[in-house]
């Protein structure tokens, strides 16, 4: 704004203070001029600045972007394209990709085929929401394996089933594991191993989110049908190996809920196992042999992919996976430019309300209790939230934030909230953060 400034300034005449009619016209001209030049962001003044700040430690990296969301304008940007982890807001990458690719309708399917002289196979089709518990999981499904056995003994009209074997070589071509992950995070009930055939995503009790689970969820998934074939027939099944399933007829079959309704239940409670079936689903319909790859092909088809963003997972548990502030951002944007994804923004978490976020902005940023509508991330040395704030009269505005380096914690999320807080209150008045002040209430300690 200097430099219109100084354009009015010249424009004066020279025997009074206020400018003449054709001066005026001069001014309009080169302020027209000159604004048009300017970032658009910087076209308009703005005056409210955050009254608590955060500064990090040397060995911690804040990064912040915040948009306007109707103008586009930055209003707030630090460190906004340094690369960093961004937890689980990855998972709305991987919910953009399974859309873009897959479709809202998609289905996955477990199968049964018929191997012949009792023996069955049940293959994996990537559904880890088949359940052992229908009306009594975590996923909410009807689609169980009492439904398989049930229908499989039917096709078979009196033969009897010896044996179940099971083939998840769906999957194949990708790790079921990550070597960068959390080491015990299947005990801890974060994730399983990625397989193509599991059953209650691998929980030991079906009803519960963070579930304990096992190392062999494919394992497991053919000895409870084993079970299950057992109890309708009265007749022992015996679990056989891991292979392919024969050329034999599919002779029962469940189909998991559309892709639509596994983005929200993935989004809502930050759902790993979810994250990690649909971009393997997205790569598999790409014919690509890496996530990495899948995921840039489905959110960047022109090949102009923003530096600083690689997948490492679909997950976002690797910290190897990396993102910029300004990459979100610019994705919350194409979701909201594209009303065919505007099912990812009302999926989200609600602040002090709903999934990841039920339990937070009840105390710290309490003002903005169901006003804040983000993906939360939490993995070792990393806090994130992105999404979207509803100020009401004074804007919505499209935000992420990033704090990450060693001795973060739980107690950083105290610090993301107060800086949401802050960012609601000033709405689409918020002056860009030019001064970084740390606040005691504000400390990570």
């Amino acid at each position: 704004m200097a430099a219109a400034i100084s354009v009015g300034v010249s424009a004066l005449s020279a025997e009074s203070s206020e400018p003449t009619v054709e001066a005026e016209a001069t001014i309009e001209s080169d302020l027209a001029r000159v604004v048009s030049s300017q970032p658009f962001d910087s076209a308009r003044i703005r005056t409210c600045g955050l009254e608590s700040g955060f500064e990090p430690r040397s060995s911690e990296a804040l990064a912040v972007l915040v948009a306007d969301r109707n103008s586009g304008d930055i209003l707030l940007r630090l460190d906004a394209d340094q690369a960093l982890a961004p937890a689980s807001v990855a998972k709305l990458f991987t919910a953009v990709a399974a859309l873009r690719v897959l479709g809202p309708d998609y289905r996955m399917k477990t199968e049964v085929v018929d191997g012949g002289n009792g023996e069955v196979w049940l293959v994996g089709g990537g559904d880890p929401t088949v359940t052992r518990s229908p009306g009594n999981n975590y996923y909410g499904s009807s689609h169980s394996l009492q439904q398989l056995a049930s229908a499989t003994i039917s096709a078979l009209s009196g033969q009897t089933v010896t044996s179940v074997h099971i083939d998840d070589s769906r999957y194949e071509r990708f790790a079921s594991w990550d070597s960068t992950w959390r080491a015990n995070g299947w005990s801890l009930g974060y994730v399983a191993p990625v397989t193509s055939l599991q059953v209650d995503g691998d929980r030991d009790s079906p009803s519960l989110r963070l579930g304990k689970r096992s190392t062999d969820p494919s394992g497991r998934a053919g000895a409870w049908f084993a079970g299950e074939l057992s109890q309708l027939s009265g007749v022992s099944v015996a679990v056989g190996g891991n292979s392919e399933a024969p050329p034999g007829p599919v002779i029962a079959s469940v189909e998991s809920a559309p892709v639509s309704e596994l983005i929200a239940i993935m989004l809502r409670d930050s759902d790993n196992t979810l994250a990690e079936v649909l971009a393997r689903e997205v790569a598999l319909a790409l014919e690509v042999d890496s996530i990495d790859a899948a995921l840039h092909e489905a959110l960047f088809p022109d090949g102009n992919a923003p530096e600083g963003v690689y997948f490492q997972d679909g997950s976002g548990l690797s910290p190897l996976t990396m993102l910029t502030a300004r990459s979100v951002v610019d994705l919350l944007i194409a979701i909201d430019d594209d009303e065919t994804l505007h099912p990812i923004l009302d999926d989200l978490p609600v602040a002090g309300e709903t999934g990841s976020l039920r339990k937070r902005f009840k105390v710290v940023g309490a003002d903005v209790a169901g006003k804040v509508f983000a993906k939360t991330g939490s993995i070792q040395g990393v806090r994130s939230l992105a999404g979207l704030i509803d100020a009401g009269e004074n804007g919505e505005l499209l935000f992420s934030i990033n704090v990450s380096g060693a001795q973060v914690s739980d107690a950083s999320r105290d610090v993301i909230d107060s800086l949401v807080e802050d960012i609601y209150d000033c709405g689409e008045n918020l002056a860009h953060w030019s001064s970084i002040t740390r606040s005691p209430a504000l400390a990570t300690e």
